[in-house]
């Protein structure tokens, strides 16, 4: 028996596989063993049960032994045992945890509005929602008879709910009955969630159709009116972390990349009298530096070293590699940024916070010379007085978010702030976890997978992923 990994890459339809011969129990050991490992730390973590448990029940052993072991009780420590039997039971139950840990069941999705989403909704400095298009995404998977597979695992990326976008149901519309554990859900990385589906076993007499369906609203996003009020952030929290550092196909680590961007940040961003200025002018030099080029779609993503070594003439990409030099040099300002996947395009975003609001000045009434009365602002002499002294603005004043996640369309028409576009979102964030190629390993964007055990003598699975977008009435 041997482990087929076979999964679809962005923008594509799927055939990247791989076949490794390798030993079922080689493969289960793989599948088990961070389970066990968490478990085993999960016990460890809890000494105060097992001690609170150990008194009473060894108390209970003595007791139950007193006459059937009389001269053994001077040897052995009865409570030791019952600490290691316990200890014992402690991580058979955490082994039981872990297996629901890493997939949780939920057979529904709420919809509800994610910490990042439900901060920006309904501010008044920040982002606006404009127009709304409801719509369903469909996702799925068709499996052709003949094969025959055990401890199968099919994942597929589907829309979570964030500031533009609300997921309200979702539903299993094909091949419910032929899940015998449900489709479970997992978020990866608080920027995208997967759909996962197991089955211990399939033996495919028949050819098997699986499909979700995902109802959802998604707005139109537009750019906030007063933008000198944002600037870069000074102090940030670790979920901000993977927004500043390197990822992959954005090479921040390399340091002739970082050498050549810094270079350039100076030059472009030095003249700038404010942090959204400074970010603007990243965004119009990525523009002009790569040249939009569609048909490069099909491609893998280039990444911004091959991006930097391509002379300026015939340096062109696709939206993910115009977005993936964006990012790239707005963490290297300190700016944390992202990608967004769409289903067939992306875009970037950046996070600015909330800086200073001018305090305006109070209106008085005066009396004209006519005998008329009218408002005017405090200071009414001719002399030159100062401005009024710029006011922070308090943190949670009003239960306002210190900062907004802003979009920008890299690759197409100009849209910088705000963003035209309705389309159901997949994932936000450009590291993930790809286990297959290597244990650390990680990928730009989460890919559907389908992988199991071929046993001996089934033919290769042939399947395909399949996926629709259906605009509502």
């Amino acid at each position: 028996m041997s482990k087929i990994i076979l999964r679809s890459s962005f923008l594509k339809s799927p055939e990247d596989e791989q076949i490794i011969a390798e030993p079922r129990s080689s493969y289960l050991r793989a599948k088990l063993m961070p389970k066990l490992v968490w478990a085993i730390g999960f016990a460890i973590k809890q000494p105060l049960h097992i001690v609170a448990f150990a008194r009473p029940v060894s108390g209970i052993v003595k007791q139950l032994g007193h006459n059937a072991c009389n001269s053994c009780r001077e040897f052995v420590s009865v409570r030791c045992i019952t600490m290691l039997v316990l200890f014992v039971f402690f991580v058979s139950t955490s082994v039981a945890q872990a297996q629901f840990k890493f997939a949780p069941t939920n057979d529904n999705n709420s919809g509800e509005l994610t910490a990042d989403s439900a901060s920006q909704h309904g501010s008044k400095y920040g982002p606006r929602r404009g127009k709304k298009l409801e719509q369903t995404w469909v996702t799925g998977i068709i499996i052709e008879a003949g094969v025959q597979l055990d401890d199968v695992t099919i994942t597929m990326p589907v829309p979570t709910s964030w500031f533009e976008q609300e997921v309200k149901t979702y539903r299993c519309v094909k091949g419910k009955s032929a899940i015998p554990r449900g489709v479970n859900f997992r978020t990866i990385n608080n920027g995208a969630k997967e759909a996962v589906i197991n089955f211990n076993n399939l033996r495919l007499n028949n050819r098997l159709e699986i499909v979700l369906e995902f109802d959802t609203v998604n707005y139109e996003v537009e750019a906030p009116k007063d933008t000198n009020i944002f600037v870069i952030p000074k102090r940030l929290t670790r979920e901000f972390d993977p927004y500043l550092k390197a990822s992959p196909k954005i090479e921040i680590d390399d340091s002739k990349v970082t050498a050549a961007l810094r270079k350039v940040l100076r030059e472009i961003t030095n003249d700038k009298q404010s942090d959204w200025e400074k970010v603007e002018a990243i965004y119009k030099y990525t523009q002009q530096r790569v040249k939009y080029n569609d048909a490069t779609k099909s491609l893998p993503a280039r990444g911004v070293k091959a991006l930097l070594a391509m002379p300026e003439e015939k340096c062109e990409g696709d939206c993910k590699d115009l977005c993936s030099l964006f990012v790239a040099m707005c963490r290297l300002r300190k700016i944390p940024a992202r990608l967004v996947r769409l289903p067939e395009h992306c875009y970037a975003e950046f996070y600015l916070e909330v800086g200073k609001v001018a305090k305006p000045a109070p209106n008085i009434e005066i009396d004209n010379p006519d005998g008329t009365n009218s408002k005017t602002t405090e200071n009414t002499n001719k002399t030159a007085t100062p401005k009024a002294k710029p006011k922070p603005i308090a943190k949670n004043v009003q239960n306002e978010p210190r900062g907004f996640w802003f979009p920008c369309q890299v690759a197409g028409t100009y849209s910088f702030g705000g963003i035209p576009e309705r389309q159901v979102i997949l994932q936000k964030g450009d590291s993930f976890p790809d286990p297959e190629n290597q244990p650390n390993g990680k990928k730009q964007f989460l890919t559907e997978m389908f992988e199991g055990s071929l046993l001996q003598g089934s033919p290769k699975p042939r399947f395909r992923f399949t996926h629709d977008v259906k605009i509502a009435d």
